[in-house]
């Protein structure tokens, strides 16, 4: 089994909360997703 860290984070403000959609040609394309990625090597949870 492989796990990858990955980060997620919830911005709300007034009441709304920021998503984004993926972009066409992506795994998933079309689904609504949170800011956030793959921690790459260096990376702290934080800057990621």
């Amino acid at each position: 089994m492989i796990f990858i860290d990955v980060t997620a984070v919830v911005i709300r403000k007034n009441e709304k909360v920021l998503i984004a959609q993926r972009s066409l040609g992506e795994q998933s394309e079309t689904f609504w997703e949170f800011p956030g990625g793959k921690i790459e090597k260096g990376d702290t949870p934080e800057k990621c």
